[in-house]
């Protein structure tokens, strides 16, 4: 098999697009979305922007076959072989949860039932959904099966839980900045179902600190006291 013929500017120019495909979807996921204080614009930004960088990753790999083809067929068709040979599953899966995730939005905290499984959406990866049962037992299924076998997907405010925190913060803290880093940290946290907020409400000073309300949703009310110990790491009770 040869390679000279493949040209060294081809090889450098695709470097770049894949370096600039990295480096425009690290700034909007890493540093715009930090800027993002509307709070549905945040959510639709977080929850498609990865969708939207497996379509560009997915074009960039068609591309990159296309011109190899036109130079070199064989190369083409090794490079694509060696891809479906080691990765099919998880290519299949990673293409069919990118086209689900378009069609259907963000699920979390709906019920899932695929065949002998049952569950809440708790998570959203690229190849696979995770849900979690009444137990707390966590399952990862493929979105293949999830197509192909889902039976029922009821509402998802029937099954979510409000869960309420009052956090005390040393009153020279800045209210709006202490309120900032209090909504990231929760958004950031596995429990809380980030698609539908969190309500951060001031209350009078109490015993020399600031005090703040804070309602949030999550799949399972056991959850509220792992979120408020987590928030007791920069508070007090």
């Amino acid at each position: 098999m040869e390679f000279d013929n493949i040209p060294t500017t081809l090889l450098i120019v695709l470097l770049i697009r894949a370096f600039w495909i990295v480096v425009v979807f690290g700034f909007i996921q890493h540093i715009l979305l930090k800027v993002i204080r509307h709070e549905r614009l945040h959510d639709f930004v977080k929850f498609y922007n990865p969708l939207f960088r497996n379509v560009v990753w997915m074009l960039f790999a068609i591309s990159v076959i296309f011109h190899l083809a036109k130079i070199n067929p064989t190369v083409s068709l090794a490079v694509l072989g060696v891809i479906l040979a080691l990765g099919w599953q998880s290519i299949r899966d990673f293409v069919q949860g990118t086209i689900f995730r378009f069609q259907k939005g963000d699920i979390l905290g709906q019920q899932l039932k695929v065949k002998n499984y049952s569950g809440v959406v708790s998570k959203m990866h690229n190849t696979k959904i995770e849900l979690c049962a009444k137990n707390g037992e966590i399952m990862q299924i493929p979105y293949s099966r999830i197509i192909s076998e889902v039976t029922t997907k009821p509402a998802t405010t029937k099954h979510l839980k409000t869960g309420n925190v009052i956090v005390a913060l040393p009153l020279e803290s800045n209210v709006e900045e202490s309120k900032n880093k209090l909504k990231e940290q929760l958004l950031n946290m596995p429990w809380v179902v980030s698609s539908k907020g969190v309500t951060i409400e001031n209350l009078k000073p109490k015993n020399g600190k600031q005090q703040f309300k804070i309602a949030f949703s999550t799949l399972n009310t056991e959850y509220v006291e792992r979120v408020r110990e987590l928030l007791m790491v920069n508070g007090e009770r």
